[in-house]
Protein backbone atom coordinates (compact mmCIF):
# COMPACT_ATOMS: atom_id res chain seq x y z
CA UNK A 1 0.00 0.00 0.00
CA UNK A 2 1.02 3.47 -0.65
CA UNK A 3 2.57 4.83 2.06
CA UNK A 4 2.34 8.71 1.13
CA UNK A 5 0.17 10.99 -0.64
CA UNK A 6 0.07 11.42 -4.19
CA UNK A 7 2.02 7.78 -4.53
CA UNK A 8 1.59 5.89 -7.05
CA UNK A 9 3.05 2.45 -8.33
CA UNK A 10 2.60 1.26 -11.43
CA UNK A 11 2.33 -2.35 -12.38
CA UNK A 12 1.78 -4.13 -15.93
CA UNK A 13 1.98 -7.64 -17.08
CA UNK A 14 4.52 -8.44 -19.51
CA UNK A 15 3.05 -10.87 -22.00
CA UNK A 16 4.43 -10.22 -25.23
CA UNK A 17 6.43 -12.46 -26.98
CA UNK A 18 4.74 -15.64 -23.91
CA UNK A 19 3.01 -17.74 -23.50
CA UNK A 20 1.30 -17.81 -19.82
CA UNK A 21 0.53 -21.93 -19.57
CA UNK A 22 -2.87 -21.42 -17.22
CA UNK A 23 -2.81 -17.70 -17.46
CA UNK A 24 -5.09 -15.03 -18.21
CA UNK A 25 -5.22 -16.17 -21.63
CA UNK A 26 -5.43 -18.99 -24.21
CA UNK A 27 -3.22 -17.94 -27.33
CA UNK A 28 -3.70 -21.74 -28.69
CA UNK A 29 -7.27 -21.20 -28.83
CA UNK A 30 -8.46 -17.91 -28.23
CA UNK A 31 -12.66 -18.74 -27.87
CA UNK A 32 -11.70 -21.09 -25.18
CA UNK A 33 -10.74 -20.66 -21.52
CA UNK A 34 -7.10 -21.10 -20.94
CA UNK A 35 -8.07 -24.14 -18.35
CA UNK A 36 -9.84 -25.90 -21.28
CA UNK A 37 -6.47 -26.73 -22.77
CA UNK A 38 -3.54 -28.80 -21.26
CA UNK A 39 -0.87 -30.54 -23.06
CA UNK A 40 2.61 -32.29 -21.62
CA UNK A 41 5.93 -30.63 -22.73
CA UNK A 42 6.53 -33.65 -24.76
CA UNK A 43 3.77 -32.84 -27.29
CA UNK A 44 5.79 -29.70 -28.35
CA UNK A 45 7.86 -29.28 -30.80
CA UNK A 46 9.92 -26.08 -30.92
CA UNK A 47 10.57 -26.01 -34.90
CA UNK A 48 6.70 -26.45 -35.78
CA UNK A 49 6.13 -23.23 -34.26
CA UNK A 50 9.31 -21.16 -34.60
CA UNK A 51 8.13 -17.36 -33.53
CA UNK A 52 6.20 -19.03 -30.04
CA UNK A 53 8.26 -18.64 -27.04
CA UNK A 54 6.98 -19.47 -23.52
CA UNK A 55 8.59 -17.70 -20.68
CA UNK A 56 6.97 -16.77 -16.97
CA UNK A 57 4.76 -13.92 -17.18
CA UNK A 58 6.36 -10.81 -15.44
CA UNK A 59 5.20 -7.83 -13.43
CA UNK A 60 6.73 -4.55 -13.08
CA UNK A 61 6.32 -2.46 -10.35
CA UNK A 62 7.92 0.70 -10.63
CA UNK A 63 7.79 4.69 -8.20
CA UNK A 64 6.48 7.30 -10.00
CA UNK A 65 7.78 10.79 -9.77
CA UNK A 66 6.78 13.32 -7.00
CA UNK A 67 5.50 16.77 -6.95
CA UNK A 68 7.43 19.39 -4.86
CA UNK A 69 10.54 17.09 -3.99
CA UNK A 70 8.98 14.22 -2.16
CA UNK A 71 10.60 11.06 -1.58
CA UNK A 72 8.23 8.61 -2.79
CA UNK A 73 7.95 5.10 -0.63
CA UNK A 74 6.14 1.93 -1.66
CA UNK A 75 5.84 -1.37 0.28
CA UNK A 76 5.20 -4.03 -2.32
CA UNK A 77 4.03 -7.41 -0.92
CA UNK A 78 4.64 -10.60 -3.40
CA UNK A 79 2.23 -13.57 -3.65
CA UNK A 80 4.85 -15.55 -1.48
CA UNK A 81 4.31 -13.04 0.83
CA UNK A 82 7.73 -11.54 0.85
CA UNK A 83 7.81 -8.26 1.33
CA UNK A 84 9.96 -4.92 -0.66
CA UNK A 85 10.13 -1.10 0.12
CA UNK A 86 10.75 0.55 -2.59
CA UNK A 87 12.14 4.24 -2.14
CA UNK A 88 12.54 7.10 -4.19
CA UNK A 89 11.40 8.44 -7.75
CA UNK A 90 11.93 5.56 -10.56
CA UNK A 91 13.03 3.27 -8.25
CA UNK A 92 11.62 -0.57 -8.97
CA UNK A 93 11.41 -4.20 -8.81
CA UNK A 94 10.87 -6.95 -11.96
CA UNK A 95 9.68 -10.25 -10.78
CA UNK A 96 9.50 -13.36 -13.33
CA UNK A 97 8.71 -16.44 -11.47
CA UNK A 98 10.46 -16.44 -7.99
CA UNK A 99 13.06 -13.95 -9.28
CA UNK A 100 13.05 -10.60 -8.02
CA UNK A 101 15.30 -7.86 -9.18
CA UNK A 102 15.64 -4.52 -8.35
CA UNK A 103 16.59 -2.03 -10.63
CA UNK A 104 17.16 2.28 -10.51
CA UNK A 105 14.80 3.15 -13.92
CA UNK A 106 14.41 6.85 -15.23
CA UNK A 107 12.06 8.60 -17.27
CA UNK A 108 12.40 6.97 -20.40
CA UNK A 109 12.15 3.57 -18.52
CA UNK A 110 8.85 5.20 -17.07
CA UNK A 111 7.31 5.87 -20.50
CA UNK A 112 8.51 2.93 -22.27
CA UNK A 113 6.83 0.27 -19.94
CA UNK A 114 3.89 2.50 -18.71
CA UNK A 115 2.96 5.08 -21.00
CA UNK A 116 -0.34 4.94 -22.22
CA UNK A 117 -1.38 3.54 -18.61
CA UNK A 118 0.45 6.82 -17.54
CA UNK A 119 -1.51 8.86 -19.67
CA UNK A 120 -4.89 7.63 -18.69
CA UNK A 121 -3.91 8.06 -15.13
CA UNK A 122 -5.73 11.69 -13.15
CA UNK A 123 -3.46 13.90 -12.46
CA UNK A 124 -2.18 13.62 -8.72
CA UNK A 125 -3.51 15.63 -5.97
CA UNK A 126 -1.75 19.06 -5.21
CA UNK A 127 -1.60 20.55 -1.75
CA UNK A 128 -0.46 23.85 -0.80
CA UNK A 129 -0.53 26.54 1.75
CA UNK A 130 -0.45 30.39 1.48
CA UNK A 131 0.46 32.95 4.35
CA UNK A 132 -0.95 36.72 4.72
CA UNK A 133 -0.43 40.11 6.15
CA UNK A 134 -1.67 40.92 9.45
CA UNK A 135 -5.40 41.52 9.29
CA UNK A 136 -5.54 41.57 6.05
CA UNK A 137 -5.99 39.65 2.55
CA UNK A 138 -2.62 40.34 1.28
CA UNK A 139 -0.15 37.70 1.29
CA UNK A 140 3.38 37.98 2.56
CA UNK A 141 5.89 38.14 -0.51
CA UNK A 142 7.06 34.73 -0.15
CA UNK A 143 3.88 33.28 -0.58
CA UNK A 144 3.06 35.24 -3.97
CA UNK A 145 5.56 33.10 -6.33
CA UNK A 146 3.99 29.84 -4.77
CA UNK A 147 0.60 30.55 -5.55
CA UNK A 148 1.30 31.70 -9.35
CA UNK A 149 2.89 28.14 -9.72
CA UNK A 150 -0.19 26.63 -8.26
CA UNK A 151 -2.62 28.46 -10.22
CA UNK A 152 -0.69 28.21 -13.77
CA UNK A 153 -0.53 24.44 -12.94
CA UNK A 154 -4.08 24.24 -11.86
CA UNK A 155 -4.99 26.56 -15.38
CA UNK A 156 -3.66 23.76 -17.44
CA UNK A 157 -5.56 20.71 -15.94
CA UNK A 158 -8.40 19.73 -18.19
CA UNK A 159 -10.59 18.70 -14.25
CA UNK A 160 -9.85 20.11 -10.87
CA UNK A 161 -11.70 20.06 -8.23
CA UNK A 162 -10.57 23.13 -5.61
CA UNK A 163 -10.90 23.27 -1.68
CA UNK A 164 -9.69 27.12 -0.43
CA UNK A 165 -9.66 26.97 3.32
CA UNK A 166 -8.93 30.59 4.73
CA UNK A 167 -7.25 30.49 8.42
CA UNK A 168 -6.29 33.46 10.67
CA UNK A 169 -4.17 34.04 13.86
CA UNK A 170 -5.63 35.25 17.13
CA UNK A 171 -5.35 38.83 16.99
CA UNK A 172 -8.80 40.26 16.86
CA UNK A 173 -12.41 39.40 17.92
CA UNK A 174 -14.24 36.08 16.90
CA UNK A 175 -16.35 37.04 14.88
CA UNK A 176 -13.85 39.69 13.01
CA UNK A 177 -11.46 36.46 12.07
CA UNK A 178 -14.35 34.63 11.13
CA UNK A 179 -15.13 37.12 8.01
CA UNK A 180 -11.22 37.74 7.63
CA UNK A 181 -10.53 33.84 6.70
CA UNK A 182 -13.64 34.04 4.44
CA UNK A 183 -12.70 37.16 2.48
CA UNK A 184 -9.25 35.20 2.43
CA UNK A 185 -9.91 32.13 0.81
CA UNK A 186 -12.36 34.56 -1.37
CA UNK A 187 -9.54 36.32 -2.57
CA UNK A 188 -7.76 33.20 -3.52
CA UNK A 189 -10.62 31.86 -5.60
CA UNK A 190 -10.63 35.15 -7.52
CA UNK A 191 -7.16 34.63 -9.03
CA UNK A 192 -8.03 30.85 -9.97
CA UNK A 193 -11.40 32.34 -11.55
CA UNK A 194 -9.33 35.06 -13.90
CA UNK A 195 -7.07 32.37 -14.75
CA UNK A 196 -9.85 30.27 -16.40
CA UNK A 197 -10.50 27.79 -13.52
CA UNK A 198 -14.47 27.33 -13.37
CA UNK A 199 -16.08 29.13 -10.12
CA UNK A 200 -18.80 26.22 -9.96
CA UNK A 201 -15.33 23.81 -9.11
CA UNK A 202 -13.89 26.22 -6.30
CA UNK A 203 -15.07 25.16 -3.24
CA UNK A 204 -14.08 27.58 -0.14
CA UNK A 205 -14.69 28.06 3.25
CA UNK A 206 -13.56 29.99 6.85
CA UNK A 207 -12.21 28.51 9.63
CA UNK A 208 -11.75 31.93 11.98
CA UNK A 209 -9.08 31.02 14.84
CA UNK A 210 -10.66 27.65 15.48
CA UNK A 211 -7.85 25.37 13.26
CA UNK A 212 -5.13 26.77 14.43
CA UNK A 213 -1.33 25.51 13.10
CA UNK A 214 0.48 26.79 15.76
CA UNK A 215 -1.55 27.11 19.47
CA UNK A 216 -0.81 30.28 20.71
CA UNK A 217 -2.65 32.69 23.25
CA UNK A 218 -5.39 34.79 22.53
CA UNK A 219 -4.05 38.16 20.34
CA UNK A 220 -0.73 36.71 19.57
CA UNK A 221 0.47 37.30 15.73
CA UNK A 222 1.42 34.03 14.52
CA UNK A 223 2.42 34.55 10.65
CA UNK A 224 1.40 30.53 10.21
CA UNK A 225 -2.28 30.51 11.42
CA UNK A 226 -2.62 32.86 8.79
CA UNK A 227 -2.59 31.08 5.74
CA UNK A 228 -4.88 29.80 3.26
CA UNK A 229 -4.84 26.07 2.43
CA UNK A 230 -5.18 24.84 -0.84
CA UNK A 231 -6.35 21.84 -1.87
CA UNK A 232 -6.83 20.80 -5.55
CA UNK A 233 -7.68 16.99 -6.70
Amino acid sequence: MPRQQLLLAALSALLAGCTGLGGLFNPLAPERDASELTFQATDFNPEAYPNMAFCAPQEVYMVMPESGGKVGIVDVTFLDGEQMQLTGQYSGVEVAGNQKNRFEGDADHLQNLFGSAIVALPEAPMYETVYFKSGTTRLVEQSQPILDEVVTSVAKRSHAELRLTGHTDTVGGKAFNDQLSLKRAHSIKSLFVQHGVPEQTIAVEGMGESRLLVNTADNVNELRNRRVEISVR
